[in-house]
């Protein structure tokens, strides 16, 4: 399994790759770090936004969309996800984009709870709808 290590277009680790500190955010005190991950102006309308914990155990069986784009963002524990044609090694930090029509697969092999926030975008024309 080939872990997430340098940033990709459709895959990437927001926490490994932050940008510079940003100082006095909105007249706040210290510096914070930001990572954007998503942009208006792609033409992408946001289908639905999910909150999903996996335990110990559990998996999403591999599934495709049609013209949706799907991204998992790991928010916390460790997992392997099927992701263009070979497993991965995903952990808290991790944004995976799967492309429109792409086959994917998360499991969770490890000890303790899987959680990702999980987003699907469109072009707000086509259903909502996955595909086996």
């Amino acid at each position: 399994m080939r872990p997430i290590t340098a940033p990709e277009p459709r895959c990437q680790n927001l926490q490994r790759h932050l940008q510079a500190p940003l100082q006095a955010c909105h007249g706040g005190a210290g510096a914070l770090h930001v990572h954007r991950a998503f942009e208006r102006g792609s033409g992408e309308v946001v289908d639905f936004i999910d909150l999903v914990r996996l335990p110990p155990g559990s998996s999403i069986g591999r599934h495709r969309h049609g013209q949706n784009q799907e991204r998992y963002l790991i928010l916390g524990g460790a997992g392997a996800m099927w992701f263009e044609d070979e497993w991965r090694a995903v952990q808290r930090g991790d944004l995976l984009t799967n492309p429109p029509g792409g086959a994917h697969e998360l499991r969770n092999p490890g000890p303790e709870a899987l959680e990702l926030l999980v987003f699907q975008c469109s072009d707000g024309q086509g259903p909502v709808e996955e595909q086996p």
